[in-house]
C-alpha cells in the first residue's frame, strides 16, 4: 500500500435560498497548489460576502500501486 498526503480544497457559499452551502472543489498532493487554487477562487468570488474557500489537510490518501 502506497500512501499519499492530500490537501482538499474545500468551502461555504450563500444557496439560492439563503442558506450556507458547503462543498468540495479539488484535492492536491502538493500543499502550495491547493493553496494556489484556493487563492485564485476566493479573489474571484467578491460578490458574495459568505463565500469562503480553504485548504483541508494533510489527509491521508492510501491506494494500491
Amino acid at each position: 500500500i502506497f500512501m499519499k498526503m492530500m490537501y482538499v480544497v474545500q468551502g461555504t457559499l450563500t444557496g439560492c435560498n439563503g442558506n450556507i452551502v458547503h462543498w468540495a472543489d479539488s484535492a492536491f498532493t502538493d500543499e502550495q497548489e491547493a493553496i494556489k487554487r484556493c487563492d485564485r477562487m476566493n479573489r474571484s468570488m467578491k460578490n458574495d460576502p459568505n463565500y469562503f474557500a480553504y485548504v483541508t489537510g494533510p489527509i491521508p490518501y492510501e491506494s494500491k500501486a
